[in-house]
């Protein structure tokens, strides 16, 4: 649950989309300080409220994820590890800024992490990202490094590091270890001070610049000394600019048409329970196979599914 205050000090879960302009969802810094600024104010915004499944299954999820890592790890190297969640946020009041942590852990022996050892006092932040893709994302640093640094400031603690435990799509837990990093401390002090310079002075953050490959093609921005104008009597290249364009809008609409009937062929092989269908000169198939789950092989788990729809014709005997 969240402990920090919106609109008067900067979240640690929010930094790193000042640091970096944008987040992994799409969330802008000047999404953040809009945000702050309605807060400041007592207003809200239809956004603020919306349903948000990234948040509402982590906030679920939070406890069952700690105590599952709690056992496995012990499990595993038989490291008794305390794990407290705090009911007030961690801040530092001059900078603005602040963390609310999943937990304060203190690890009663020696946890060995990607080779690490880690022992004494910690922060815990627990993550599920179900497109996971075997690392931690560059906010999850940042933030628990503001954990940090505001833990240290808030109990008077000399904390070094952190864990990042992540429940990913395949139903397994992975853990991160975070040092706290001079350079990432010099960041967010660095992108508090803009923020809230913005804030109070009614400025916003610059629009980031548009990256080459993604401006769309304009005649109108090319050099006009780069330019070959034709008059009007060039139908040759007319015909042919014109041809492919109705090509491309035909193609489309093929591909969506096709798609559609193979969605319904697809559907009606699943309803009659069967493998194939002949109907006059047709046959469709979707034969049905056992495949081996990618993430568990070897473990001898199986799930059932369809080779992709296949439709042909029967040929006509020519020898009749």
């Amino acid at each position: 649950m969240k402990k920090t205050i919106t609109g008067k000090e900067l979240g640690a879960s929010e930094i790193a989309t000042i640091i970096l302009g944008k987040n992994s969802y799409g969330q802008t810094d000047n999404d953040v300080l809009d945000k702050h600024k309605r807060a400041s104010i007592g207003v809200s915004h239809i956004k603020d409220n919306l349903y948000s499944r990234p948040l509402t299954r982590g906030k679920h999820l939070e406890a069952g994820i700690v105590n599952w890592w709690l056992e496995e790890t012990f499990a595993k190297q038989k490291v008794k590890i305390v794990a407290d969640e705090l009911d007030f946020a961690v801040r530092m009041e001059r900078e603005k800024i602040g963390a609310t942590l999943d937990r304060l852990i203190k690890i009663n022996g020696e946890l060995e992490v990607d080779g690490e050892v880690f022992t004494g006092e910690g922060v815990l932040e627990i993550k599920t990202d179900y497109y996971h893709q075997n690392k931690p994302k560059i906010e999850w640093i940042y933030q628990v490094n503001q954990q940090l640094i505001c833990v240290n400031k808030t109990l008077d603690k000399k904390l070094t590091w952190g864990l990042i435990v992540c429940a990913c799509q395949k139903g397994k837990l992975h853990t991160y270890p975070v040092k706290l990093n001079k350079k990432y401390i010099k960041d967010i002090f660095g992108a508090a001070i803009t923020f809230w310079n913005h804030f109070d002075y009614g400025t916003r953050f610059p629009k980031p610049k548009e990256k080459q490959e993604d401006k769309k093609l304009d005649i109108r921005t090319l050099n006009p000394e780069h330019i070959v104008t034709f008059n009007n009597e060039n139908y040759l290249l007319v015909d042919i600019i014109d041809n492919y364009l109705n090509a491309k809008r035909e193609e489309r609409q093929s591909k969506k048409t096709t798609t559609t009937h193979k969605e319904i062929l697809d559907f009606a092989i699943d309803q009659m329970n069967c493998d194939g269908i002949q109907i006059d000169k047709f046959h469709v198939v979707a034969e049905r196979t056992t495949k081996e789950r990618t993430e568990q092989r070897g473990t001898g788990q199986f799930y059932d599914t369809r080779k992709p729809i296949k439709i042909t014709e029967e040929e006509e005997d020519l020898n009749v």
